[in-house]
This record gives C-alpha cells, structure tokens and sequence, in this order.
C-alpha cells in the first residue's frame, strides 16, 4: 500500500524497543518533526554547521531515531545528496527499512522457535547490559538478540565489543529495523 504524498515529509518518531517506556514527545523550539528538520534563519533550509550546534543542545528524544539514522546515512555515504540520506528520517521510507529487515530476519530465523531461542553474539563485550533506571523486557532482550544476531550474520562482525551496547542504546530509541540499519 503506497502512503499518501505527506508522509514523505512527516518524521518518524523513537519508541523505547528495549524497555518499553515511553518517550518524551516534547520537541523542543527550533525543532519540526516534519521537513525540515531545522530551518537556518537565513536560507530557510537546513544547514550542517546549525545542525551540529543544535546537537550539542540536545536533540529532543521523540525525534532522536530520524536524526540519528539520517545522520549516520549521511556520514558513510557523504557521496549522496542530503534529500537521499534526509529520506530516512521519513514515515514513507520506514516501510522499505522495516521490509529489509523482514527478509534480514527470515533469513536468519527460518523458524519462530529460532527466533524465540536465540542467543545474541556478544561479539567480545563479557559485561552484563543493564540500565540503572529502566528494566529491559522480555522483549527487549529478545529484539537485541535479532538486531546483534543479524549484524553479525549481515555485516560479517565478530569481534567488536561496542556493538552490544551500541545497540541497546539505539533500541531505547528505535525499532529493531532501524537500529540494526544504522549499524549497519
């Protein structure tokens, strides 16, 4: 089913994937949650030098999963143009990521037993992943293992030990679609 024109330009929002609470859906002043993301003042558009300042500021946690895939996008592919790797913060490109990692997980979970008795890599790191504040659920723990299960298994990685908890830092904001793309 295709989205109607508008959702080309309405960003997607973070969800806590790892512990399920809920995330802050305050944007602060200056951020849109729609394109653009930030206008400069003086060319209407959006400029690279003010995205870092605002950066720094701190980007408002409902927007951190669009800001932090279209970034890391564009940071390995600095060939594409901005509107490429800018499409990735989009509801309308969220369909073609989640039905990548569709296939991603069919491949790598052929059966749901699989999937439910995976063991996720722990490529190196022998530290327990926990949060102080937040308990990671069952499902937490079960979407990590996929997302670490399919780095190692996709991108071929078997010894980095920032990895793990790169990852369960991305699922306190993201699907398990886009933390795995944005690893990857």
């Amino acid at each position: 089913e295709k989205l109607p024109e508008k959702s080309n330009n309405i960003y997607i929002s973070s969800s806590d994937t790892l512990c399920g609470t809920l995330v802050d859906r305050q944007i602060k002043p200056g951020w849109n949650d729609c394109h653009p993301l930030f206008p400069s003042p003086e060319t209407k558009r959006e400029d690279d030098f003010l995205l870092k300042g605002m950066i720094r500021h701190g980007i408002p946690p409902i927007l951190r999963c669009a800001v932090w895939i279209s970034s890391t996008i564009n940071a390995c592919n600095p060939h594409q143009p901005k509107k490429y790797t800018n499409q990735y913060r989009t509801i309308g490109k969220a369909q073609v990521i989640n039905a990548g990692w569709e296939t991603v997980v069919k491949q790598i979970f052929p059966d749901v037993s699989d999937l439910r008795d995976a063991l996720p890599p722990n490529f190196g790191n022998t530290t327990h992943l926990q949060y102080q504040e937040e308990k990671i659920r069952d499902q937490g723990v079960q979407a990590l293992a996929q997302v670490l299960c399919g780095i190692e298994q996709f991108v071929g990685l078997d010894f980095c030990p920032l990895v793990p908890p790169l990852a369960a830092m991305f699922l306190r904001y993201m699907s398990e679609s886009y933390a795995f793309y944005t690893i990857r």
